[in-house]
């Protein structure tokens, strides 16, 4: 598995809706050994497909705006071929899908803590988004303008990245701040 334990990959899930169309969404999502992670609120409409059918796509793309135009819900030209196991939508020119499982549904008052098992995956491109990457970016501006208020880029990149990546940044961070 090449995935870091810790790290919050941004993903596009897929799922199947009751009328057999399909149904794309982006998501958060841990993996660690052969499970995944994601907190799906409770009006999401892949949450419902997930608990109904218990299988779902996590499809790794580098295209923000891809992001975007699923949350848009324009589905219409986005290139997709049929999963190997559960003929879901995979995006096609994705860096990489897994074919997960649900197996594990825990219940809270807005959302539900979905955990599942990676029954297949296809690695084509390694490079994976992690919001705590682009944060990186956004601090490095910031810091080149002497805007020094980065708290809450610095609280994403705790929350997505692994620990010791977060106290590098933060390292480097203290050497430029203190240089300035």
């Amino acid at each position: 598995m090449i995935f870091k334990k810790g790290v919050l990959y941004e993903c596009i899930i897929s799922t199947k809706n009751e009328d057999s169309s399909y149904n794309l969404a982006p998501f958060g999502v841990y993996i660690f050994k052969n499970n995944v992670f994601l907190k799906m609120y409770k009006w999401s409409r892949t949450l419902k497909n997930v608990l109904r059918s218990r299988i779902f796509v996590i499809n790794f793309v580098q295209d923000g705006i891809l992001f975007l135009k699923v949350l848009a819900k324009e589905f219409n030209d986005i290139e997709t071929f049929p999963s190997e196991n559960f003929k879901l939508p995979v995006i096609k020119n994705c860096n990489a899908y897994l074919e997960c499982i649900m197996e594990e549904a825990k219940e809270y008052k807005d959302f539900y803590f979905i955990k599942g098992k990676i029954l297949s995956e296809k690695i084509f491109n390694k490079n994976f988004i992690n919001r705590g990457n682009y944060m990186c970016i956004e601090i490095a501006i910031k810091l080149t303008r002497r805007n020094f208020n980065i708290e809450k880029e610095l609280s994403i990149i705790k929350k997505t990245m692994d620990y010791n990546s977060f106290l590098q940044i933060k390292n480097y961070i203290s050497k430029i701040v203190k240089n300035r």
